[in-house]
């Protein structure tokens, strides 16, 4: 009997140990793939990557950088060598090793471009900026050659930013920041000119962004900025008049002021928001109404104070990395979106290394992008090998082909739900 009783209280706590245990920890393996700060000179400000994406087989990096004391900030994309290629290759060599494409955009106030969003629709490369002057919208059929679409904040120029670029119904459709009208969605039908389809703000003058948009369902959902708590809004035409919000200011938290990031993983959205008080949070939802926090604040640090990036990765995880000034940037990973983990394969003993905001997965690698306050960006890749190339899925068109998230169901434009489309770094 004393013997069934031992087995019966030991089977009991094997099952609490698991019930409670979170997903195995494991570390990949990481190794930096770029000179810090692109081989840029010192001293270093702000230095931080918003964005990473694959287009036709090559990385960009788009980076923002402010001077060491703040003073002023500017713009660069990167592009690092493509498919085919092996090797680091320097920059004032002819060939590219990180390409900093300085002054990329011909045009008036280019040098003015402070912030830079890259986006992949349809087999084309657009770039929006942000701008002292009004954002403007660039597009390119190869990377090299850049045409300006919409200069001056598009029709105002209080539209200081494009903050965010998608594909829905086959119409592009872009989110600004405005401060003074409040944030506007403009689309593009048809290659014609751009038309706003939501009122200014929404009808609320704090709405001042529109920080990430992402499909989900068959419904375009935008994210808004508002110092009383983020909002989320859905439409299922885009049209103006068919939008309505689907959350609580902030999700309940005041203090999760913007959303920053999202990407689908086991059928279910996940958006990542920005939060000084308690800590970022992960929240998931099964049908874009009901939302839930997955992973606690912070994902257990109010340290973490923004899930800059959210991303399936090609081992199937779902990652999270974070903003984190005290301690260092973070990364996360969740099996099954509920438990998580910290992927200690990066070496985070220096904070000044604060945050990760973009990352980056195909069939053979994973990348993500450290921003650092002093020593100047810096990328890490796992599944480089020998300081080799990792040669990118050679994606034509990543609009129509999930190089990273093959179970998402999104389809107008899968990239753009892997990458953040903002990172509240300046």
């Amino acid at each position: 009997m004393k013997s069934k009783l031992l087995t019966i209280i030991s089977s009991l706590v094997l099952l609490v140990v698991m019930t409670v245990l979170p997903t195995a920890s494991f570390a990949l393996s990481w190794s930096q793939v770029n000179q810090n700060d692109f081989g840029g000179t010192p001293p270093f400000g702000n230095s931080y990557i918003n964005e990473v994406v694959n287009f036709k087989g090559r990385m960009y990096a788009a980076k923002t950088e402010s001077d060491a004391g703040y003073d002023s900030t500017w713009a660069n994309l990167y592009r690092c060598c493509g498919a085919g290629q092996s090797g680091w290759n320097n920059v004032f060599d002819g060939d590219t090793k990180w390409d900093a494409d300085f002054d990329l955009f011909p045009g008036d106030d280019h040098d003015s471009d402070q912030e830079l969003i890259p986006v992949v629709i349809n087999n084309r490369l657009y770039v929006g900026t942000k701008n002292v002057s009004g954002g403007e919208l660039w597009v390119s059929d190869d990377g090299d050659n850049y045409s300006l679409i919409y200069n001056d904040g598009i029709d105002n120029q209080d539209n200081t930013a494009i903050r965010s670029i998608i594909q829905f119904n086959g119409n592009i459709y872009l989110g600004t920041a405005n401060d003074n009208d409040g944030a506007r969605i403009y689309r593009i039908e048809n290659n014609s000119s751009a038309t706003q389809v939501n009122d200014d703000g929404f009808g609320d003058f704090n709405n001042t962004e529109v920080t990430q948009m992402f499909v989900f369902d068959g419904y375009l959902y935008a994210g808004i900025y508002n110092p009383n708590g983020s909002q989320l809004y859905r439409s299922a035409s885009g049209d103006i008049g068919s939008w309505t919000l689907v959350n609580n200011d902030g999700f309940s938290d005041s203090n999760n002021t913007y959303i920053i990031a999202s990407t689908i993983f086991n059928n279910e959205m996940y958006i990542g928001t920005y939060n000084t008080t308690d800590g970022g949070q992960v929240l998931v939802s099964s049908n874009g109404t009901s939302w839930a926090t997955t992973g606690g604040d912070g994902l257990g640090s109010s340290h973490n104070t923004e899930i800059g990036s959210l991303l399936v990765a090609n081992d199937g995880n779902l990652y999270a990395g974070t903003r984190n000034d005290t301690d260092g940037a973070k990364l996360y990973y969740s099996s099954n979106g509920t438990s998580w983990s910290q992927d200690n394969g990066i070496n985070f003993s220096n904070p000044y290394n604060y945050a990760i905001f973009a990352m980056y997965s195909d069939s053979n690698t994973f990348f993500a992008v450290m921003s650092n306050k002093h020593t100047g960006a810096e990328v890490f890749c796992s599944g480089c090998t020998n300081g080799n190339w990792c040669i990118l899925d050679a994606i034509d068109d990543p609009s129509t082909t999930s190089n990273s998230n093959p179970q998402s169901p999104i389809s107008e434009n899968k990239p753009k739900v892997l990458f953040p489309q903002t990172g509240v770094g300046e």
